[in-house]
């Protein structure tokens, strides 16, 4: 086959993108990583071996670097490495590091906001290189303050301006990047007050508010409290008026002719819908009775960009939709492990998993793209008669923003408050390291611990930061893989345990 340029990923991770794969081992994998953040000048053999292989002879050290860039050179199949006494990536790779640093001698403040994805090496570990550790810790703090910095004022700029959408973009990334801090906090609390969404400026102070108390066992400033009960006392805002977008079901695209003509019956069924509700919930006070959910089949139009996460939505909306207080959600996982073995997980199959694990309802629909990004379209099905008892359909810039308003909008119609983390902090936005995670549940399931295993740890080196992939890796590893190994994955589990709720 072709060899297709290779690309090096350090942000959120370490992990190589390259067609046919490349399969690497830590040191080599460190080694690719301090060239690339040395960038065009490279790194000198001599801070290698200092870094990699500290404890070891200065000859014996310097015949282990020839031998792994020798390793490294055979199993890349291409070229990787230039350069004699300093060793830089060849020109002929890429990496999101070197790119980032162009970005910003460039003053492209964008750019490096689009390319930071993550802290350097995030959840990268090499077993018996303290300096190695040291340094990327250095690298890691480094590169950070430059993309904060970026944020920063791409934030201030956006707010300036009145750019609303991209200040509520800029503020965000900020307040995920140090949920901490008072000045980001209020910043995108601030943004979405101006931007009309005030539901989401509350769950960020509560997200705030529990991050203090659990990190630093304090309460948050109160300039935090002062601005939340300002939006209180506010009075509401009137909902957004504008034409809903139009979607095929299952498809996201325009509705043919025959759809628009089915489409006429849309509005008196609704409105009888709602009268039935009416009468369900007449005797049973303001707040109805929380049902038991699922969260069925998410159909997505064929496009490059969110074609293969129609599995990783129905995931990321589970769990979100897990952190409404008193609403109990079948975990994906039970459902994975209730299907049927070769079955196709289509809304039948799906459908009958939910009822053998106790869930009443079922929530399902479409994702599509609108002219301000993604639209998701969603039903709340009964299991048992098949009704729809309501229909969602929210439009958001990205894929986290879309699951996170989605919660928020059932959360309100099932009257409890929105869910107070952001699912971007929780999941994995990898649907290549969703579909492994996937499929190591599958085989878990088929009692295949060795298959299992393989995939959980595939999906770590496709997201290093996925909690559950490592969670599922670790028990794993307790049965087939050697002490020490399994001593590193809890260390990464307690690392990344904060990630989950």
């Amino acid at each position: 086959r072709p060899r297709n340029p290779l690309r090096l990923r350090t942000l959120a991770g370490l992990w190589i993108e390259a067609d046919p794969p490349v399969t690497l081992g830590p040191r080599p994998l460190a080694l690719l990583a301090m060239m690339a953040a040395a960038g065009r000048q490279g790194v000198s053999r001599d801070r290698v071996v200092g870094i990699l292989w500290p404890e070891v002879d200065e000859e014996r050290a310097r015949h282990t670097l020839s031998q792994t860039l020798y390793t490294l050179r055979r199993d890349a199949g291409r070229p990787v490495v230039a350069g004699t006494t300093h060793l830089r990536l060849d020109p002929a790779c890429s990496s999101d590091i070197i790119d980032l640093q162009d970005a910003a001698r460039a003053g492209d403040l964008e750019q490096v906001a689009d390319l930071y994805a993550g802290k350097f090496l995030d959840g990268f570990y090499l077993p018996g290189a303290p300096e190695f550790e040291r340094w990327v810790e250095e690298e890691r703090a480094r590169v950070h303050q430059q993309a904060v910095r970026a944020f920063e004022r791409l934030a201030r700029e956006a707010t300036e301006a009145g750019r609303r959408e991209d200040a509520v973009r800029w503020w965000r990334r900020l307040a995920d990047l140090d949920p901490l801090s008072t000045p980001y906090t209020l910043g995108h609390m601030r943004a979405l007050a101006d931007a009309g969404d005030r539901a989401g400026a509350l769950a960020r102070a509560r997200a705030h508010r529990e991050v203090v108390r659990w990190e630093l066992e304090t309460e948050p400033d109160p300039a935090v409290a002062e601005f939340v009960a300002l939006l209180r006392s506010a009075p509401e805002p009137p909902p957004p008026v504008g034409p809903l977008p139009r979607l095929l079901p299952g498809a996201g695209r325009p509705f043919s002719t025959s759809a628009r003509r089915a489409s006429r019956w849309l509005v008196p069924l609704a409105f009888l819908a709602v009268l039935v509700a009416g009468l369900l919930f007449r005797d049973r006070g303001t707040r109805p009775e929380l049902p038991f959910l699922a969260v069925g089949l998410i159909t997505v139009e064929a496009s490059a960009d969110t074609g293969r996460f129609g599995p990783v939505l129905r995931d990321m909306l589970a769990t979100s939709l897990g952190g409404i207080e008193g609403l109990q959600v079948v975990a994906n996982s039970r459902l994975v492990e209730l299907v049927p073995a070769g079955a196709e997980a289509d809304a039948t199959v799906i459908h009958d998993a939910a009822k053998r694990a106790g869930a009443t309802e079922v929530i399902e629909g479409e994702v599509g793209t609108g002219p301000d990004g993604l639209v998701l379209a969603l039903r709340r099905v009964t299991l048992a008669q098949g009704v729809v008892r309501k229909g969602y359909v929210v439009q958001a810039p990205d894929r986290y923003a879309a699951v996170d308003s989605a919660a928020a909008a059932i959360a309100r119609d099932l009257g409890r408050s929105p869910p107070s983390v952001t699912v971007a902090s929780v999941r994995t936005s990898s649907p290549a390291a969703y579909a492994l995670y996937d499929e190591g549940l599958r085989a878990l399931y088929g009692y295949d611990g060795a298959a299992a295993y393989r995939l959980m740890t595939a999906a770590l080196a496709r997201d290093s930061t996925f909690a559950m992939a490592a969670y599922y890796a670790w028990q794993l590893s307790r049965a087939l893989a050697d002490d020490s190994t399994t001593a590193s994955a809890l260390r990464l589990v307690q690392r990344l345990a904060l990630r989950t709720i």
